[in-house]
């Protein structure tokens, strides 16, 4: 007894359908005024922050190496800043 008898909901699913796309559709799409757009705010937020991160990582491993004290300086109870 499967599981579609158990439970009448339940549809078996044998073949998925799937559409098609041309690559000019997608050309379309990518040379669109909202995917410009999109792409334009993409960049002025992914880049800047990648470099935030990263500048805060690297400022984070020096003082780990440099600033031992300031690093051990507890927060809340056993938690310290490093």
């Amino acid at each position: 007894m499967g599981a579609a008898a158990a439970c009448p909901e339940v549809v078996a699913v044998t073949q998925l359908s799937r559409r098609e796309i041309s690559a000019e559709a997608y050309e379309r799409a990518q040379q669109s005024a909202e995917f410009v757009d999109l792409r334009k705010r993409f960049r002025g937020f992914a880049f800047p922050m990648t470099v935030v991160f990263l500048v805060w990582y690297l400022i984070f491993v020096l003082m780990s190496a440099f600033a031992v004290d300031f690093m051990s300086t507890s927060v809340i109870g056993n938690i310290n800043i490093g």
